[in-house]
């Protein structure tokens, strides 16, 4: 059986600074989300990780709030 992740990664650039100026991350099934300033990829990792079908036999716990 499969299962499946859907997330969705937002990203606000700063054409004035050239920049990112913000990152959304947000899980589709539970709605989970985390946004933070700037571009953070690995932020971005670990919240996929955390929350991936896998995660219980990966040994990844999930996300602290």
């Amino acid at each position: 059986m499969l299962s499946r992740g859907t997330f969705t990664v937002e990203i606000w650039y700063d054409h004035r600074i050239g920049r990112v100026a913000a990152t959304r991350v947000v899980h589709l099934q539970s709605r989970a989300e985390k946004a933070w300033s700037g571009w953070r990829p690995e932020r971005v990792t670990r919240f996929i990780r955390h929350l991936l079908p896998v995660r219980a036999a990966a040994g990844v716990s999930p996300p602290r709030r």
